[in-house]
């Protein structure tokens, strides 16, 4: 069978995205989210042995990047070309067969057919574009998994973090996959809301890694993602973990501009209290700033007051606002920075039947070492049960999940104790930690680290001094 231009234009589409026929049928796959094409079937397309269904050229205007409705006209067009035997096709200069709808124009066959469309063209245009590659159960899917993650993360033994890490990752892949197909607004609405969400979680799993460049990347996936649909909630989430990486890489800075840009975006929104307590306070904390750090936990709480929140302790991770268990464990680790032992302990006692029964073991070897650290260098001293609070915490961390924040943590407290190194219980400690931290598992989550990361509480910067 000769060729007809509508082919040549298959033909032409395809060269011009420097694909062979099998590179086209894998884009047009992607587009749709399914085996919808063979390399044999864009041969027979190319060859005018066949012409594309109309579901089919919506994937191919998607993976060719040219208007479906002018690509749907021109196979029109060539249908009734078939029908009536004729062949109508306009030759460049040198002879080689340029399809007028490349050139920015309707070609003859096109313009020479009704200017109005037919109903039966118009109903097959509708169930195009309200056809997806995407289901609502689909979609369901990918949210409870990441819900799942999210509530697993915390606690699922030794090879938790790095596990769950690698199934978000697939599961951001798959999201990435679906994105390049078609669906309806209210669909590609919803891909793009999980989307952003598996990005910035992402993000954070990233600085409990130590990878902070990472962190920047997947943040700045999930607020462009986020943003394009409008999702604020996800937009101040990232805000705050980008805030929270800077904090641990000791750009204090950074940290308070981060938690700043966030809590503007919209001052009172319940997303805005991790920003405070998790974000600012501490950050000015550890810059000295106590007026602003006494400010920011109160407008913490005042919002935790004023919003329907959580009333039990959250994970860390957790995309939910912050409830007041949570918001007191963050206000801790600011009055440890000050030196505040009474509030630090006064909260503590607040939210230890959460940390008790929490499925978090990070939450409770932050929360006693944030005590232990205080115990040594605030007012009170209580040298001998710090060092009990930290040992019991490398005890569990053995076991249990590992992020840096707890190994930065765990150094600091050593570091804090200086003033009573020749005692029995520091020198114990001590003698501890070095072996905790020449573990494989430790060894191996701080040497990974991409940026300098810091734990101690003045928030000075140093390579891997913290370890020492």
């Amino acid at each position: 069978m000769a060729t007809d231009p509508f082919a040549e234009l298959l033909i032409q589409l395809r060269k011009e995205a420097d694909r062979t026929q099998e590179q086209q049928a894998d884009a047009i796959n992607a587009a749709s989210g399914s085996e919808t094409v063979t390399r044999r079937e864009i041969n027979r397309y190319e060859k005018s042995e066949n012409i594309p269904t109309n579901r089919t050229l919506a994937h191919i205007a998607v993976a060719s990047g040219i208007p479906f409705e002018e690509l749907l006209r021109e196979a029109k067009a060539a249908r009734a070309r078939r029908r009536q035997g004729a062949h109508g096709e306009e030759k460049n200069q040198d002879g080689t067969t340029r399809h007028p709808l490349l050139e920015g124009a309707v070609g003859a066959a096109v313009t020479a057919e009704s200017h109005w469309d037919s109903p039966v063209d118009i109903t097959s245009s509708l169930d195009v574009l309200l056809a997806s590659n995407t289901a609502s159960a689909a979609l369901q899917a990918s949210d409870d998994i990441l819900l799942r993650i999210i509530e697993e993360y915390e606690s699922d033994g030794p090879t938790g973090p790095s596990r769950l890490a690698a199934e978000t990752r697939r599961l951001r892949s798959r999201l990435h996959n679906l994105m390049q197909g078609h669906q309806p607004p209210s669909h590609r609405a919803e891909l793009f809301r999980i989307a952003s969400r598996t990005s910035a979680v992402l993000g954070y799993m990233a600085v409990n890694a130590g990878h902070h460049n990472l962190t920047t990347a997947y943040c700045a996936e999930a607020v462009a993602l986020a943003t394009d649909i409008g999702d604020l909630e996800t937009v101040m989430w990232t805000h705050g973990t980008l805030s929270l990486s800077a904090y641990y890489r000791g750009n204090l800075a950074e940290a308070v501009r981060w938690a700043s840009a966030g809590i503007d975006l919209a001052p009172d929104h319940p997303q805005a209290i991790r920003l405070q307590v998790n974000g600012l306070a501490r950050a000015l904390a550890c810059q000295g700033d106590r007026p602003g750090t006494l400010k920011a936990i109160l407008a913490a709480e005042d919002l935790t007051a004023r919003h329907d929140v959580s009333t039990v302790l959250t994970p860390c991770i957790s995309l939910e606002p912050y409830g007041l268990p949570r918001t007191l464990a963050n206000a801790i680790t600011g009055h440890v920075a000050l030196g505040d032992t009474a509030d630090v302990l006064r909260y503590e006692n607040e939210i230890s039947g959460h940390v008790a029964t929490s499925d978090s073991d990070w939450t409770r070897s932050l929360v006693a070492l944030d005590v232990a650290t205080v115990l040594v260098s605030g007012r009170n001293t209580d040298v001998e049960h710090a060092m009990l609070l930290g040992r019991q915490v490398l005890e569990d961390a053995e076991q249990g999940p590992l992020i840096l924040s707890v190994v930065q943590r765990a150094h600091a407290l050593h570091r804090s104790a200086k003033s009573w190194k020749e005692t029995a219980a520091v020198r114990d400690y001590g003698e501890a930690l070095r072996a905790w931290s020449d573990t494989p598992r430790v060894r191996h989550l701080t040497e990974s680290v991409t940026m300098s990361a810091s734990g101690d509480a003045s928030g000075r910067t140093s390579s891997t001094g913290w370890l020492r």
